[in-house]
C-alpha cells in the first residue's frame, strides 16, 4: 500500500513543476511593471537575450544581457546605463540571479539574488503585455 501511494505523491510532484515549468515561458519576453516602496515603478522590457529597465521616478535606464540558466532561472549581467545616473559602480563579472516561483495571468513572482552582496528578496511583477 505504501509503494503505490509514493509513487501517485512522486507523481503528482512531477506534473505540478512541469505545469510550473510551462508557466515560466509565458514570461521570457514582454513588457511587466514592478512598483517598489521609496523607488517608484520600474518598467522592465525583455527580449530572448537582453532586459531594459527604466525608472522615471529614480531618472535612469540601463540594459543587461540575459541568459538563461534553465526554464524559469536566468542571469543578468554586463549591465549599461542607457540614461539618467547611476549610484553604484557596476563590475564586469557582478551578476543577478533571478528565480521566477510562481506565474499567473497578470502577476509573476519571482526570488533575487546576486554575487556582489548577500541581500537576497523576492518580488513581484505586473504582466503589461
Amino acid at each position: 500500500m505504501r509503494k503505490p501511494l509514493s509513487l501517485v505523491i512522486c507523481l503528482l510532484i512531477v506534473i505540478c513543476s512541469q505545469a510550473q515549468v510551462n508557466k515560466c515561458k509565458k514570461v521570457r519576453k514582454g513588457v511587466f511593471k514592478l512598483v517598489t516602496p521609496g523607488r517608484g515603478t520600474t518598467i522592465v522590457t525583455r527580449t530572448s537575450s537582453q532586459q531594459i529597465e527604466s525608472n522615471d521616478s529614480l531618472g535612469y535606464k540601463v540594459s543587461f544581457d540575459m541568459v538563461w540558466n534553465d526554464n524559469c532561472t536566468y542571469i543578468l549581467r554586463n549591465r549599461k546605463l542607457l540614461s539618467g545616473t547611476s549610484k553604484s559602480e557596476w563590475k564586469l563579472d557582478y551578476e543577478i540571479k533571478v528565480e521566477i516561483t510562481e506565474v499567473t495571468d497578470k502577476i509573476y513572482k519571482a526570488h533575487f539574488s546576486c554575487n556582489f552582496s548577500s541581500f537576497v528578496t523576492d518580488f513581484q511583477l505586473e504582466i503589461i503585455e
